[in-house]
This record gives C-alpha cells, sequence and structure tokens, in this order.
C-alpha cells in the first residue's frame, strides 16, 4: 500500500503544476513528450528476453490506454477546468477499477464494495457546490473518460503480472511506456503540433520533466507495481487519494480552494478515503 501512497502525493503535485503551467502547449505534443521520457528512464532496465512477443504486445495495448489515451483526455480536460476541479471530478475512479476487477473475477465482492462507497463518500465530502454548465459538464465527461482508460489499465496489468509471477516489472515495464509513446506519437503526428517544444518556457520545460521522468516515468510504475500487490478494495480506494492531497497542494501552494469547502469537511473527507484504503486489508484474502 507504501507504493500507492508515495504515488498519490506524487501525482497530487503533479495535478496541481499541469493546472498551472501546461494548459496552454498543444496536448498531443505534451502527451507525447511525457511518455518518450517515460520511455527513456526505463529502457534502461529493459530485458526484452524476459516475456514472449505476445506478452509484449498486451504491455504496450495497455501502456497506450493506460497513460497515452488517459494523459490526452485529462489534457483536454485542464483546458476547462481549474486543476482542484480535475481532480475532484476523478471521484469515481474506485467504481471503474472495483467494477473491472469483479467483471474479470466474475463474482462480486461486498467488502471491497464497502470500500469503494467509503472512497467516493470521503471524495465527494471534497467537492464545491456548484451551478452546473456545458463547460464543466464537457470537463467531467472528459474526467470520467480518461479515469476509465486509467482504471482498465491498472486492472489489466495486475491481472497479467498475477498470472506470470516469474516477471520483474522493472525488467518488462518499457514495454508499456513503448505502446503509450507510439499511441501519442501518432495523436501529436496526425493532431498536434510539433513546433510547441520550441515555444515552451524554461518553468513549462522544467514541469514536463517532472512529469515525464517523475509522475510518468516512477509514480506509473509504483503504481502498477503497488496494484499487484495488493488486493482489488484498497486498489479501488486508493484511487481517490490523491483528491485531498491535491486539493490542499493547490490550496497551499497557488491559493485555489472552493470556498464552500470547510477544515472540518476536508478533514472527515481525507479520513474517510484513508478508512477505506485500510478496511479491505483486515476483511478479504489479496485476490
Amino acid at each position: 500500500m507504501w507504493y500507492l501512497c508515495l504515488t498519490a502525493l506524487i501525482w497530487a503535485l503533479s495535478i496541481t503544476l499541469i493546472g498551472n503551467a501546461l494548459t496552454g502547449p498543444d496536448v498531443f505534443f505534451v502527451a507525447a513528450a511525457r511518455m518518450g521520457l517515460a520511455l527513456g528512464l526505463f529502457l534502461f532496465f529493459l530485458k526484452p528476453q524476459a516475456v514472449d512477443k505476445k506478452t509484449a504486445l498486451r504491455l504496450m495495448g495497455i501502456g497506450a490506454v493506460q497513460y497515452a489515451v488517459m494523459a490526452i483526455l485529462y489534457l483536454f480536460a485542464f483546458r476547462i477546468l481549474k486543476s482542484y476541479e480535475v481532480a475532484l471530478f476523478t471521484i469515481t475512479t474506485p467504481f471503474w477499477v472495483m467494477l473491472l476487477s469483479d467483471a474479470n473475477k466474475r463474482a462480486i465482492r461486498p467488502a471491497f464494495w464497502v470500500a469503494v462507497l467509503l472512497s467516493i463518500l470521503g471524495a465527494w465530502l471534497l467537492q464545491p457546490q456548484r451551478e452546473l454548465h456545458w463547460g464543466l459538464l464537457k470537463g467531467f465527461l472528459l474526467v470520467q473518460a480518461a479515469d476509465f482508460c486509467f482504471a482498465w489499465g491498472q486492472v489489466s496489468y495486475r491481472k497479467l503480472r498475477r498470472a506470470q509471477t516469474e516477471l520483474v516489472d522493472s525488467q518488462i515495464y518499457a514495454y508499456v511506456y513503448l505502446g503509450a509513446f507510439v499511441c501519442a506519437l501518432i495523436a501529436l503526428v496526425l493532431w498536434g503540433d510539433f513546433s510547441q517544444g520550441l515555444s515552451l518556457s524554461p518553468k513549462q520545460w522544467g514541469v514536463l520533466l517532472w512529469l515525464g521522468l517523475i509522475s510518468s516515468g516512477l509514480a506509473f510504475f509504483l503504481w502498477n507495481k503497488g496494484a499487484v500487490r495488493t488486493n482489488p478494495g484498497t486498489l479501488a480506494a486508493a484511487n481517490n487519494l490523491k483528491i485531498p492531497l491535491a486539493v490542499g497542494l493547490a490550496w497551499c501552494l497557488f491559493g485555489e480552494m472552493p470556498q464552500a469547502l470547510g477544515t472540518t469537511q476536508f478533514v472527515l473527507g481525507a479520513a474517510l478515503i484513508f478508512i477505506a484504503m485500510a478496511l479491505p486489508l483486515f476483511n478479504a484474502k489479496r485476490t
């Protein structure tokens, strides 16, 4: 579970950085650059002989959906929403993770669903009261599509690795990033603007390097590694941990905070998410 907690903290910081530094550049360029940097980082550890061609292609497919498609959808959402709104709209990610996990298992696991509901309730308490409008709804739908892609990827990687326990994550993970990079690069060629890289400021390049090497390269790896080692209930609930962390960081670093959100409400929401993560550890086996 510590892999998940550390990753959530990294992502919380990354959400605030994207929303305040990378909303202008072409989304396809940013996505391709992030995936290219992550791929370069893990090429040093790749052992092609560790997997067969079929497994390599499966890993590439997981990376394309979980990282490239997800990143592009998120970046479009950041053009509509504030950084804390993007974080808050990921509230349903545990639902997608648990739904896909139970579909793979062909069983409904009530204890895990209790954790999911607690996690969603905790995240819901962090929601500001807002009037709905088309821009907000469009951003919400983009985030939901991105979250589904991310949920599908982590569940799929967990299933693959628990079926092939002889694999070593660090030796095969470059294939995941290769699939993500190829997908993002194709999108950049078809719809993006290569010249965006020349117009980035030093600050934007710094943020891009952080996102590519740390938020994407290191954190994505740690999250899926943690997903393999924990049960689906804790994994699902942990997807909402970044929400209170991102809201808190956006508040402290950039002064962004929903006006209607009080300290008691914030603490209660965050506490429910932590309880939801811990609950499955006491009443369910690692399945």
